[in-house]
């Protein structure tokens, strides 16, 4: 029947001239893909429950095309705030879409309150809005989705209950009763007599240190009654503030501004805002904490994954773009791209696939800066989101430094040496992880549209969960170049992560050629002698030199940056590591004649 009336609306718009129907086709083609750029949402069930709204039945049983916008009316059983639509896509395509949110008008969306551009993933999308939007009846989500017979469809169940919509122009709605479109709302909807809510607080995270700012916060009287109520900010324990609101009416939003905070250098602290209201109802949604940072150490290199393979129509786009970034910001940015998922990928790694699992990654390409900013999808243009997030990323500080030595060891292998330095207050809760991912680039291949493998990942040391520290560490790492890689394309990403929330806070880009013989660059002829000697139980250094005429003995940390320079006087000179070094290290020795020749040197390690 259903395929009749379709084919009746059809006849009947090329009867009747003038008349344009929309009609919307049910698609036999499904995607089961691995590949193009599919995205699950993890875990529905963390979205679902009371805190959502929809009336599909969960079962995905059909999908729909021949519409461009497409829209559910819901009616919550009691006021509601909204925070985050969810839809499901079939054979997404990286479509451009957009949602909306609407207050009902007459049985049809009203205006706008907020438009939100997504790129379309296979599966459940989940897309937040900026604001919270509070309804006391009908409101609607709608969905500009450039549905076609090849792709994009909306996915619904078997049979409707009245609530879905399509429109081909936005304005104008048909009812759909034969499925129920799998678009969902997710809110707040239990709600009480007296209820004072805070919504969101800034700033959160990296603040610039010595700088005053006004803390801030969104309040709600979430109520059904009118109240008064006060807010208080804590920073750490040194700095608290409270602000007196007058009455506020139900459902009202207001912004809160605090007074000013100065964080030194090195600042952390969390920063925590509630609300205080007599006989408040519901205590649950009063407080909302963020960690503050005021880290002054400049951001080394930005850290981009890239989790692609050589079948992926997509990919190429991503490929092209990160390369022409990489072009542009050379040392800044380090790169690894990550090859996963098939089995006929010459430069797929087991590595990369546990890498993928633990970031979610669900489809390619997918790339991550720093392992918190995801950009799904390639497409033409994509370089300026890139450049966005690589901009946003770099100027945020960290608390520490990555400082690198490094020598050959062997034919085509390089023994590295990375000493991570805290210049911040490091948060007892953070997981710090120190890893490496040696990659080459500029690799002559055949792949879709391209001729060249960029920053292919080639190995991952010691292991992906890395190397666990608490403030500072100095680490020894062998790395072996194969004979088939071309030395001169090979590079380590060395980075610090935080493993909770995965957020990479410093990274470095290291070519491996050019710390093949660091040592030897430095201090032009590379020794290992017994004129120099370490008491690592005393904390001293002993040289010994026959002839002192025109030596000089001078101590470099890791990064080759001068500890200590002075002339030697004595045939035999003990000098006390721990008054003159400040910090736990890899050093080396150095004595050198008067036109900076090097005549011996020693490498050490000070651990105070």
């Amino acid at each position: 029947k259903f395929y009749l009336l379709l084919a009746f609306f059809l006849v009947a718009g090329l009867l009747f001239s003038g008349t344009v129907e929309t009609v919307i086709f049910p698609s036999s083609t499904v995607s089961n893909a691995k590949g193009i750029t599919l995205y699950q949402l993890k875990s529905l069930s963390s979205r679902a429950g009371n805190d959502t709204i929809y009336y599909d039945d969960g079962i995905d049983a059909s999908h729909w095309y021949g519409a461009d916008y497409w829209g559910v009316k819901f009616t919550p059983v009691q006021p509601c705030s909204v925070k985050t639509a969810l839809i499901h896509i079939t054979t997404a395509n990286s479509a451009n879409c957009s949602v909306s949110i609407h207050s009902d008008n007459g049985g049809s969306p009203g205006t706008a309150d907020e438009t939100v551009n997504f790129t379309a993933q296979e599966g459940w999308n989940a897309i937040d809005f900026i604001s919270i939007h509070y309804y006391t009846g009908d409101f609607w989500l709608t969905s500009n989705i450039p549905t076609s017979s090849a792709g994009p469809f909306v996915s619904g169940d078997a049979d409707g209950v009245g609530r879905s919509y399509y429109s081909g122009d936005g304005s104008s709605w048909t009812q759909f009763t034969s499925t129920d479109f799998f678009i969902r709302a997710v809110g707040d909807y239990d709600h009480y007599n007296h209820d004072a809510k805070t919504v969101s607080i800034a700033p959160a995270g990296y603040v610039q240190p010595a700088v005053s700012f006004n803390p801030t916060a969104i309040v709600m009287n979430n109520g059904l009654q009118d109240d008064t109520f006060s807010v208080i900010c804590n920073i750490g324990t040194s700095y608290c503030d409270t602000v007196n609101l007058g009455n506020i009416a139900s459902g009202v939003v207001d912004t809160v501004t605090f007074a000013a905070f100065t964080p030194d250098s090195g600042y952390a602290a969390e920063m925590t805002v509630y609300t205080t209201l007599q006989g408040d109802q519901n205590t649950a949604n009063d407080t909302l904490s963020e960690w503050l940072y005021a880290y002054w150490y400049p951001k080394q290199a930005v850290m981009l994954q890239d989790f692609t393979y050589t079948t992926c129509q997509y990919c190429p786009y991503a490929a092209r773009a990160i390369d022409q970034l990489k072009g542009e910001t050379g040392d800044s940015l380090t790169v690894a791209e990550h090859h996963v998922w098939s089995t006929s990928d010459p430069f797929r790694i087991a590595e990369n696939d546990v890498i993928s699992d633990w970031y979610g990654v669900g489809g390619a390409p997918t790339v991550i800066f720093d392992g918190v900013e995801t950009i799904i999808g390639g497409w033409n243009g994509v370089y300026s989101e890139y450049r966005t997030s690589f901009d946003n990323r770099k100027v945020i500080p960290s608390p520490v430094e990555i400082a690198n030595s490094g020598s050959s060891v062997g034919a085509d292998q390089l023994q590295l040496i990375t000493d991570v330095i805290n210049h911040g207050n490091i948060p007892t809760s953070w997981d710090l992880r120190l890893k490496y991912i040696l990659t080459e680039t500029d690799i002559p291949y055949s792949w879709e549209t391209e001729d060249t493998i960029y920053w292919a990942v080639r190995k991952v040391q010691p292991s992906t969960d890395g190397i666990s520290f608490t403030s500072e560490i100095v680490d020894t790492q062998n790395f072996s170049i194969d004979a088939s890689w071309d030395i001169n394309n090979c590079y380590i990403s060395v980075y610090v992560q935080e493993q909770n929330s995965k957020e990479v806070i410093q990274a470095k880009s290291i070519r491996v050629i050019d710390y093949m013989g660091i040592v030897s660059k430095t201090f032009d002829k590379k020794f290992e002698t017994g004129n120099i000697e370490v008491n690592y139980f005393t904390k001293t250094l002993k040289v010994s030199i026959a002839n002192i005429n025109n030596y000089e003995l001078n101590i470099y940390d890791i990064g080759g940056r001068s500890i200590y320079s002075s002339t030697l006087k004595d045939k035999e000179t003990v000098i006390k590591l721990n008054n003159l070094i400040g910090r736990n290290g890899v050093y080396f020795a150095q004595i050198a004649n008067n036109e900076g020749k090097a005549w011996a040197i020693k490498k050490f390690v000070l651990l105070k």
